[in-house]
């Protein structure tokens, strides 16, 4: 089975010193798309956002028990952008969740990963300049992008079928999809 994952998250790393008042893991979003043994893709899209200390707690805990493995992880600026602030979020975790968060992070960027902003500069990602749920709906289509901008570059016997099979995902799911796009 192959496996590829797509994240993006928006992290606020100064928080204010109430914690309860400010989260520091705003919104996130994450495309699985997967290839079975007999070729058929299957896609699916998780996100969450947060405005108080309990719904922090809920959208680490729903990208902690979604992110897969074994998977290759595509993103910007992975290791600076995702991978560091998400450490960030994981410091100020309360326990179980710390170990539990720490745990997925660090498999999901042990294994392959493609930087979509190697070799030019970085695109700027949404920052705190916005409501979390419209966050979480820009993240969306940026994961969405970030794909679609992965399958163009890549090669290999796989990827027309790959896309062939998201576009048609894409058709099925247009309805519960914002309307925001970069393109």
């Amino acid at each position: 089975m192959n496996s590829f994952v797509t994240l993006a998250t928006a992290i606020n790393d100064q928080p204010h010193p109430n914690i309860v008042l400010e989260p520091a893991l705003v919104a996130f979003a994450m495309l699985h798309a997967k290839r079975d043994n007999h070729g058929v893709w299957a896609f699916s899209l998780t996100s969450g956002s947060a405005s108080t200390f309990d719904e922090e707690i809920d959208a680490m805990s729903l990208l902690a028990d979604t992110l897969p493995w074994p998977m290759v992880l595509i993103g910007r600026s992975p290791e600076t952008k995702i991978y560091q602030p998400l450490m960030h979020v994981v410091d100020l975790a309360p326990a179980p969740l710390k170990c539990h968060f720490a745990g997925r992070i660090a498999r999901a960027f042990g294994g392959p990963i493609v930087d979509l902003d190697a070799g030019r500069s970085a695109k700027p990602r949404p920052t705190g300049g916005r409501e979390p749920d419209v966050l979480r709906d820009v993240l969306r289509c940026e994961v969405l992008d970030d794909w679609l901008e992965f399958l163009r570059g890549a090669g290999g016997k796989n990827t027309d079928a790959a896309k062939a099979a998201t576009g048609a995902w894409l058709i099925k799911v247009a309805g519960e999809l914002p309307a925001y796009s970069r393109s």
